[in-house]
């Protein structure tokens, strides 16, 4: 999960949420009473993040502590990250930029930014004329990465068990204690000579996206061309022909991963059909990312440092939803403003 906290003595610190929204206005949404928001003086003010507008993807805490105010925003892993924000508060909304119409001008809102697709806190001081409560009007653009959302949904850790050979690779592995992963045998591949691993031994594992940054893993001597890999697991090299050098075999396809992840391969395979596929990799390989209906090398690494590293094929399309590609707009959940869209503000009143 990944949090953004705002803190600050006799100020507001503030973030956004990410949320995805349609253009029209919903009109289940007027009429909402934005006191729901306001600061309880028995607890903190729990205020939903929702995606489209009914889609709750985390919440926002606030919390008042001897006149210091916090605001947190917890955004459940899903897959979205930010782009910009702006955000504005005033003693009531009425005041927050607005055309004639009621729909908010947040190319007016007093801040601003585009920054870390994860972070962004303002400062607001709040004036005494307040009274104490205030409108906050929270907007941001937001765009939704299925690979950020595969990463999110792997389980952190599990148990391996290899057999070797696969039938249709290097090893046949075994998925146990991982969430979704559970109840699959798994293509596998071996990215580590230089360690060993047993079959038919349970070795507990953590697991990596090979999307993610991994080049701390001292085991991957190559990171940067894990692309390239998840290319060639993608073309289903072993049983077809290739061009002329006979049927590409599953030690041809170890070879190649070996020869681009590994300083020092181990000789297997018919180089023929290895620098074929080289080739093909190094013309087609560099920045592939998956779509719908292909797989993701998925990296799994033996607790035990003086075990092999390994990769399981996985498939994209059952870890990712439909919002590929969407660049959406986002609010924080409360009252609308009067205008034609969905646009919303809420009030904050910090406890006597």
């Amino acid at each position: 999960m990944k949090t953004i906290k705002f803190v600050g003595p006799g100020v507001l610190l503030l973030s956004l949420m990410f949320i995805f929204a349609s253009c029209e206005k919903d009109e289940q949404a007027d009429g909402m009473n934005k006191d729901v928001y306001t600061m309880l003086k028995d607890g903190p003010a729990s205020i939903p993040l929702l995606a489209g507008q009914y889609i709750p993807v985390g919440n926002m805490i606030v919390t008042d502590v001897s006149g210091m105010v916090t605001v947190e925003y917890s955004l459940d892993a899903n897959g979205w990250r930010l782009e910009g924000t702006h955000l504005d508060a005033k003693a009531s909304w009425v005041d927050i930029p607005q055309t004639k119409k009621g729909n908010p001008k947040v190319g007016h809102f007093q801040y601003k930014e585009t920054f870390d697709p994860y972070v962004q806190s303002y400062a607001i001081t709040l004036d005494e004329i307040w009274s104490g409560c205030f409108d906050i009007a929270a907007h941001a653009e937001v765009v939704y990465d299925p690979l950020l959302a595969f990463e999110d949904a792997l389980p952190d850790a599990a148990t391996l068990i290899v057999n070797h050979p696969g039938p249709m690779s290097y090893f046949r592995s075994e998925i146990h204690d991982g969430g979704a992963l559970n109840g699959l045998d798994y293509v596998g591949w071996c990215i580590d000579v230089g360690h060993l691993i047993t079959p038919g031994i349970p070795y507990g594992v953590t697991i990596y996206s090979s999307y993610e940054d991994v080049s701390g893993i001292d085991r991957i001597d190559n990171p940067e061309n894990l692309d390239k890999v998840n290319w060639v697991i993608n073309q289903g090299f072993v049983g077809q022909a290739s061009t002329e050098c006979g049927i590409f075999s599953i030690g041809d396809v170890q070879r190649v991963i070996w020869e681009l992840i590994e300083e020092t391969p181990h000789d297997i395979g018919n180089m023929c059909r290895i620098n074929e596929i080289l080739d093909a990799a190094d013309l087609n390989g560099g920045g592939f990312i998956p779509g719908c209906g292909d797989l993701v090398a998925v990296i799994v690494v033996p607790d035990n440092i003086y075990t092999q590293v390994t990769i399981i094929e996985v498939e994209f399309d059952a870890w990712v939803d439909e919002y590929e590609g969407s660049c959406e707009t986002a609010w924080a959940e409360g009252t609308d403003f009067p205008g034609k869209n969905w646009a919303m503000h809420f009030e904050y009143c910090i406890p006597e």
